[in-house]
């Protein structure tokens, strides 16, 4: 641990010597702010020096992390223990934490931002987080199947009740079949390619011709179904690409001033890649007619 309070200390004096006046390049994410990390996992003695060496640096907030125990009495133990101990008139965040009641403990103990993955993790499995709901509200329930509720009627959030219960049920229940395509045409472009490539190399141990290849590919691209199908397996292929580009750009934060050519970039590689692939396929395919 003291090892982890050196190490910030020669990050607040980098901070304040190269970055104290960096104004950020990310459109309207402003100055950057440095945030000093309170450990010491659950014993109060470790905690305590933390906390202690942690308030007397010069950092712009604080954050609660390290473990934070394997129950939540441990947790909420720790958090009522910490809140004791730091200057909570400065921002105070708490890593990995996105338990409805561990916030509502959290805050109640003096803390102001808490980051998790789990709320959009359950969410992929169709559970949304719910004040009336410790649990959460699966939606993969059949109950919603005809309940045209809106999410919450209380909430003022417009976006929470553009959608009903019975629209989320149904998006979770339908089945992607998308991801279905991609594939089965996976599999088989591994059997076209891949199979015959290992039993020329290593089941039949044949001596390496380089020349060969050309004749297999004209072969796998004689009959038009088959070239039909390869070409159509590609275009759902370039769908997801771009969705895929498009959602991780998203998830980085490009959304600047080079957003858009970040945008036209993922484009293109997503729709030039596979459109390439269908050239071949179909370039091959004409040389029979």
């Amino acid at each position: 641990m003291y090892l982890s309070h050196r190490w910030a200390k020669r990050c607040s004096v980098a901070f304040k010597t190269i970055f104290a006046n960096y104004e950020s390049q990310m459109g309207s994410a402003g100055k950057q702010y440095l945030y000093g990390i309170v450990q010491g996992g659950i014993y109060e003695d470790l905690r305590k020096i933390a906390c202690e060496e942690t308030c007397s640096g010069d950092y712009h907030g604080l954050a609660i992390g390290g473990s934070l125990g394997g129950t939540k009495e441990q947790m909420h133990d720790i958090f009522s223990f910490c809140s004791d101990l730091i200057d909570t008139s400065k921002p105070v965040h708490v890593l990995g934490i996105g338990g409805l009641d561990d916030i509502l403990h959290g805050v109640s103990c003096g803390y102001d931002t808490f980051d998790c993955v789990s709320p959009t993790s359950i969410a992929l499995h169709g559970i949304m987080l719910s004040r009336f709901n410790s649990k959460g509200i699966n939606f993969n329930n059949s109950k919603f199947k005809n309940d045209h509720s809106f999410l919450d009627d209380e909430c003022e959030l417009s976006e929470i009740n553009n959608f009903t219960k019975s629209y989320l049920h149904h998006l979770f229940k339908s089945n992607e079949i998308l991801g279905i395509v991609i594939l089965s045409f996976l599999a088989l472009h591994f059997y076209d390619f891949w199979v015959p490539e290992m039993d020329y190399k290593y089941i039949k141990s044949l001596p390496e011709d380089p020349n060969r290849y050309y004749e297999e590919l004209i072969h796998k691209f004689e009959n038009p179904v088959r070239v039909g199908l390869y070409c159509l397996s590609f275009i759902f292929l370039a769908l997801h690409l771009v969705h895929g580009l498009s959602s991780s750009t998203q998830s980085l934060g490009t959304n600047n001033k080079y957003a858009l050519t970040i945008k036209n970039i993922s484009f293109a590689f997503g729709v030039g890649i596979p459109l390439g692939f269908c050239f071949i396929a179909l370039y091959l395919s004409l040389i029979h007619i």
